[in-house]
């Protein structure tokens, strides 16, 4: 296929004598294959040896890295993620398991709920439930003493009797609608809002390491089943909470001044219900948060089948998935049906505890049957067969609003977790850290913020690093120097550690035991006193700003090394800062919902004839001006309607756009063919000529013409030179990689 069409057909022998398009598809490409058969030796050995320290979770990975030996060094990095240290700690776990807090859910939490609603609203509405109350009370008190008069009066205060009731009857109305007001408009938008922002803003400014240990599962039922109940399920039960609870102490006002002996029985009567609410809330408090654990991996299972659900058709795989996703929501199903059947014990034991009060006031209304008078006994009785209603729905509501409280205890957990880096200087600055002062003047446009670096020069000293605290180093004691506008390229087997000086760059990961490093560390028992050594944060005196209380208290053991740009160190200045420095063409081009515009130029600086200019540099403009719309054609979620190599190049645009100093290129030719490879090459040697490249190779041809080639070898610098130099080192592993891609005959003809 070439161009949409068919460009050749027939035997494999006719096509390999033909000598067209398929030959030179087979030529380029059949080095490749034996390089991988040569490797898969090795890569075994390498498989036995990492799955002898992982255990049983680590074969499953080595498998499926041992069949094909061309995986992306990201899928190394998961099975070497297996690995445990030799501490014996579980912070190497490829996905740590998400547990069940087993804290209380008690008024620090409630505190930091009824804070988000605004401590005003939270007072406003009980005082205005009491009001409502009291009014209630009213109606059912002025009706007993109008009922008390005598007929005479009655009929000569008909205007007095009628006023006073309907005044009662309208401030309840009043009242009622507008405490339902300030609790769901008012203060449960307002805590949705606020809590939502929160939890947002935290996620998106999380380290890397948490999304590799989080299925995206746990995220999203946060986003989803713990939102929904904050959005509807909380302001019903506090409004449920504040009305009964009212209620029933309305009710014991009335009872007791009509039988003040009534009065004994009340402190042994809320000592029962307290009880019996105490007992259930152990075991319904933990069936709640089991139910709502149950729910991530029936979220994560869904995900995962609409993303690869072509193959699972192709593969015919779908009754086993549909077996899966019954079995997950059996036991999620099942983790609510052992919450409601608590729930039921408990209201049979509220209901049983209610008819003991009715069967109380009703022998007390006997014995004082002379004292109270017909309306008084009556008052009494009702109310205290109401009770029985009000007290088992307050016991409940008291109990489901600590249950749905676990919600806010299970997003507060993540808005609590500690971020990467600041972004900015300025906020670096706020929390008083380490920065470069020069930063801004080192800068092209006369140190504007939005300037650009003047050389581009980059250096590594002694920098090492790590994906996460608790495992192996990944980069190890690495030195290089790369000028201004030098063309590197990096190369080395499967695993070397070349994605990770991406990572690097970009401040994904951080220098191995630096400050950010440990700053930015979570993990589920970050917060006790035995990760002292991680994090140590001063119990005394109040802090004004408490990330950066515990950034400044961090403890450093070993110096990680720097990167150094122009000069500065990039730990030293913001994330934002840098990232918006450097550009990257990916391995995997990532397009977003959305238009081409908005793909290309995300935060709306360039003008549509920038946008053009920069498509036709990277040969795609004849294309996208055939769309319907142009720069306005909506893109698929993933880019699923343009092909790879067509998001290779917009990926090229945008970097084309960015007008960077540094360019990276993470094997950005690895999955397109070749013709859209010879357009990118051409393209990045005429376009980006004065910068900065740094090339991670996959294919041994796209370096060749490097200014310098960087070899590594499991984490270390094996080789730094140009490559003629190397190539002339036939010991050397550049000339061995490129024997084996098929390169050494071309190049040796041209020394």
């Amino acid at each position: 296929m070439k161009g949409g069409e068919v460009a050749e057909t027939g035997t494999y022998e006719d096509l390999m004598a033909a000598g067209n398009d398929f030959y030179q598809l087979i030529t380029d490409y059949a080095v490749q294959e034996r390089k991988n058969q040569e490797n898969n030796g090795s890569e075994k050995v390498l498989g036995e040896k990492i799955a002898t320290v992982a255990g049983s979770k680590a074969e499953e990975g080595l498998k499926a890295a041992t069949m094909d030996t061309t995986v992306p060094e990201d899928a190394v990095k998961a099975t070497a993620v297996m690995t445990v240290n030799d501490a014996g700690e579980d912070d190497a776990q490829l996905v740590l398991a998400e547990e069940a807090a087993q804290s209380k859910v008690g008024w620090p939490l409630l505190k930091a709920y009824f804070k988000s609603a605004s401590y005003l609203y939270s007072f406003l509405s009980f005082f205005i439930y009491v009001l409502s109350q009291t009014s209630q009370i009213g109606v059912n008190v002025w009706l007993q003493h109008w009922s008390s008069r005598s007929e005479a009066s009655q009929r000569d205060g008909v205007p007095l009797f009628l006023g006073v009731y309907a005044i009662l009857v309208l401030s309840y109305m009043a009242t009622d609608i507008s405490v339902n007001l300030i609790i769901f408009v008012g203060a449960g938008i307002r805590t949705s809002r606020q809590l939502h922002d929160r939890l947002a803003d935290k996620v998106l400014r999380l380290p890397m390491s948490f999304f590799d240990t989080t299925p995206v599962g746990r995220i999203v039922n946060r986003f989803s089943t713990d939102m929904d109940n904050l959005d509807s399920e909380l302001p019903n039960n506090v409004t449920d909470v504040y009305y009964f609870l009212t209620i029933v102490l309305g009710t014991v006002i009335v009872i007791s001044f009509n039988l003040p002996i009534f009065l004994a029985l009340v402190p042994f009567l809320l000592f029962f219900y307290f009880w019996v609410q105490v007992y259930y809330m152990r075991t319904s408090r933990a069936l709640k948060r089991i139910h709502m654990i149950s729910k991530s991996p029936l979220y994560q299972h869904f995900a995962e089948t609409l993303a690869g659900v072509s193959t699972i058709r192709a593969m015919r795989c779908h009754p086993r998935f549909s077996a899966d996703n019954a079995k997950k929501s059996d036991k999620s199903a099942n983790a609510y049906w052992a919450y409601i059947t608590a729930n039921r014990w408990l209201s049979v034991r509220l209901e049983f505890l209610g008819a003991v009060v009715v069967l109380a006031t009703a022998f007390l209304c006997v014995w004082k049957m002379d004292q109270l008078g017909p309306g008084g006994a009556g008052l009494a009785l009702s109310y205290s067969l109401s009770v029985t209603f009000h007290i088992t729905y307050l016991v409940t509501s008291l109990s489901n609003l600590q249950n749905q409280l676990v919600s806010v205890d299970r997003i507060l957990e993540y808005c609590e977790k500690k971020p990467e880096a600041p972004l900015t200087i300025a906020e670096m600055k706020l929390e008083k850290l380490p920065v470069a002062r020069d930063f801004r003047s080192g800068l092209t446009e006369g140190g504007d913020g939005d300037g650009q670096w003047k050389e581009g020069s980059i250096v590594f000293k002694n920098y090492s690093t790590r994906y996460r605290e608790g495992m192996e180093l990944v980069i190890k004691n690495l030195s290089v120097r790369v000028e201004g506008g030098e063309k590197v390229g990096i190369v080395g087997r499967t695993g070397a550690g070349k994605s990770s000086l991406t990572l690097a760059l970009f401040r994904l990961v951080e220098a191995a035991n630096s400050h950010f490093a440990k700053a930015s560390y979570n993990t589920p028992d970050c917060d006790v006193a035995a990760a002292a050594t991680v994090a140590k944060v001063p119990q005394t005196g109040e802090s004004k700003n408490p990330t950066a209380e515990v950034l400044e208290s961090v403890e450093v053991e070993d110096d990680g090394g720097s990167i150094e740009i122009d000069g500065i160190d990039i730990s030293t200045i913001g994330l934002h800062d840098l990232r918006q420095r450097i550009a990257i063409i990916p391995q995997d081009p990532t397009l977003f919902a959305g238009t081409v515009r908005e793909n290309l130029d995300p935060f709306d600086e360039q003008t549509d004839a920038d946008l053009w200019t920069a498509l036709e540099r990277a040969h795609l403009k004849t294309h996208i001006a055939s769309l319907s719309g142009g720069l306005s054609y909506e893109v698929s979620q993933g880019g699923e309607n343009f092909s790879v190599g067509q998001r290779s190049l917009i990926c090229l645009a945008r970097a084309l756009l960015r007008k960077t100093k540094i360019l990276i290129l993470d094997e950005a030719t690895a999955a397109v063919d070749m013709e859209t490879d010879d357009l990118i090459q051409k393209t990045i040697r005429e376009e980006f000529a004065d910068r900065t490249i740094l090339t991670i190779a996959h294919r041994i041809k796209t370096v060749m013409d490097s200014d310098k080639i960087l070899v590594l070898d499991h984490g270390r610098v094996k080789e730094f030179a140009a490559p003629k130099e190397l190539l002339k080192m036939k010991e050397s592993l550049f000339y061995q990689l490129a024997e084996q891609a098929g390169e050494i005959g071309e190049k040796e003809e041209e020394i």
